[in-house]
This record gives C-alpha cells, structure tokens and sequence, in this order.
C-alpha cells in the first residue's frame, strides 16, 4: 500500500500486474523444485525399506512420514498464494478493463 502525496489520510494500491505474473511464475518454479526434490526423497526412502529393516528403519521412516505430510502441506499452501495472485491478476484487469469502458463512455468536452 503506498501512501496518496495529494492527501495524507488516503491510502490506495498500486497494482503491476506484469510484475505480479512474474511473482507467479517464480513461485511455480519454486514449488515444482520443492516438489521434484521432495520426490527424489520419497524415493530414497523407498528403496531403504528394501536393504534396511529393523526398528531403528521403522522408527526413522515413521517419522519420516511426518516430515513428508508437512512438506506436502507446505507445497500446497505455497500453490496456493500462486492461485491467489493469479486471481487478484484477473480481478485487477476486470476491473481496470470496466473502468476504461466506463471512461471511454465520458463525453470528450465536459465543459463549454
């Protein structure tokens, strides 16, 4: 929120929908490395339950399970903020687009 110069009470926002789309697909970029590295674990986990079984394998993999369960939820809270920023992009430019359609509409000489 940047403050309005002409006014001191009023506040308004900025929005550059180009930057928050940047912002967007720099967050997917993110969540499908997380997501591919988080895969790369799974894996490694699967294949110790084959060369490693006692009590000490079955402890660190249940705990494990719950590390895992926090990472998935983490990936989809960060999808997420991905999805709500694409929204407020939509919203944004409906908006933007129905304001300049209401300006189009004003006639050129208010005045005369």
């Amino acid at each position: 929120m940047t403050k309005n110069p002409d006014k001191n009470n009023d506040t308004y926002v900025v929005v550059n929908e180009d930057k928050l789309k940047i912002i967007s697909t720099q967050i997917e970029k993110k969540v499908n490395d997380i997501e591919q590295k988080l895969y790369f674990i799974n894996s490694l986990f699967s294949d110790i339950e084959y060369c490693w079984s006692d009590s000490a394998a079955d402890l660190l993999r249940e705990n494990y399970h719950y590390d895992k369960e926090t990472a998935e939820n983490i990936i989809y809270n960060l999808k997420q903020r991905k999805k709500d920023l694409q929204e407020i992009i939509i919203n944004y430019e409906s908006v933007e687009k129905k304001n300049t359609e209401k300006a189009d509409l004003l006639p050129n000489v208010i005045l005369e």
